[in-house]
């Protein structure tokens, strides 16, 4: 007979489990799982920049594209271009001015 991990078994058998069996399987792999993952992980800065910045890319490209589809934001880009271009618009300093003129 072998004990291992709170299993008794026999050699070429399958391990019989008990309740408290159970609780000290559990127990160990309780006590493994905390050994083998750390709560910590180095990693050296540059690649945590590189990683940083890779992600700060991606979310804008993902942002330019979700402009991009959207054909009523583009027909409003466009318009306030044509309108910026033909010098339509009001400048505002402040809020008061900016409600006068959202007022108008």
């Amino acid at each position: 007979m072998i004990k291992q991990a709170g299993i008794l078994s026999v050699e070429g058998e399958k391990p019989q489990r008990n309740a408290s069996n159970k609780y000290a399987r559990r127990e160990m792999m309780s006590a493994m799982a905390r050994s083998v993952v750390p709560d910590t992980v180095k990693m050296p800065r540059k690649l945590v920049e590189e990683l940083y910045d890779a992600s700060v890319r991606f979310t804008s490209v993902i942002e330019t594209l979700e402009v991009v589809m959207d054909k009523k934001t583009m027909r409003r880009i466009k318009t306030s271009q044509t309108q910026y271009s033909k010098g339509q618009y009001v400048s505002a300093k402040g809020p008061a001015e900016i409600r006068k003129a959202l007022s108008s």
